[in-house]
């Protein structure tokens, strides 16, 4: 894995400050519900990369 290799709290920190991103991009301030912007975040990964970030977001 590639993402902050050997960084297992950077990578959740990480992850946690993208959901925060996503979550102010849906509601920002000033705006009716509903009217956010689609925030978007592609990480490229291959199958196993993939099932070892899963299990990392699983705790």
């Amino acid at each position: 894995m590639r993402l902050l290799a050997g960084d297992a709290e950077g990578r959740r920190i990480l992850f946690k400050i993208l959901e925060r991103a996503a979550r102010e991009w849906a509601n920002p301030l000033g705006k009716p519900r509903n009217t956010g912007i689609p925030f978007r975040t592609l990480l490229l990964a291959d199958d196993a990369e993939v099932e070892e970030l899963r299990n990392e977001l699983r705790g």
